[in-house]
């Protein structure tokens, strides 16, 4: 059997079918793997500071590797055993295929309660992103943004996803277009 078209070409309604579930109720989709980083700007030790970013020919050259992904973050060091630190600001870079599941995290995700998280798929770095009602996670209303080893947790309240979920609507239509 092949596929000559979508169900979106097909059926001109189901894209707003979509839509319309997602804002009722929300999306499946807690997490991607793709190429992020963070860094918390205060911190004056650059190695300790900055998650190094690969150059443009090691990321062509990176594969996919399932064992990666079946372990984790968990690498060589428990991340359990890794202390928690608590950053006053943090600075955080997506590449376009990754930023551009943001509209989705916010609407589809943190809008309903629920976290999302983008996984280097180079390095050992995640990022989740959490709301109100987010349970088990570092960060929280009180302490933003908050890191465990490679990992960092941030807190974004129902009012500020709103906010940028209006900033970011017009790339969305853009986007469409």
């Amino acid at each position: 059997m092949k596929r000559k078209s979508t169900i979106f070409e097909i059926d001109k309604s189901a894209t707003g079918k979509v839509k319309e579930g997602m804002e009722k109720e929300g999306s499946n989709l807690s997490g991607v793997s793709g190429l992020c980083l963070w860094e918390d700007p205060s911190d004056n030790e650059e190695e300790e500071s900055i998650i190094n970013t690969p150059t443009v020919q090691q990321q062509q050259q990176t594969t996919l590797n399932p064992s990666i992904l079946e372990a984790g973050l968990q690498g060589n060091v428990q991340l359990e055993l890794m202390p928690s630190r608590t950053l006053h600001e943090v600075h955080m870079k997506f590449n376009l295929e990754a930023g551009s599941l943001l509209p989705l995290c916010l609407k589809g995700r943190l809008l309903h309660g629920r976290h999302f998280t983008f996984k280097n798929i180079s390095a050992d770095v995640a990022i989740t992103l959490v709301s109100d009602g987010v349970e088990g996670s570092y960060a929280s209303k009180e302490q933003p943004f908050v890191a465990k080893g490679p990992w960092l947790h941030v807190y974004i309240g129902q009012e500020t996803v709103n906010k940028i979920v209006k900033e970011v609507e017009p790339l969305e239509l853009s986007k469409e277009q």
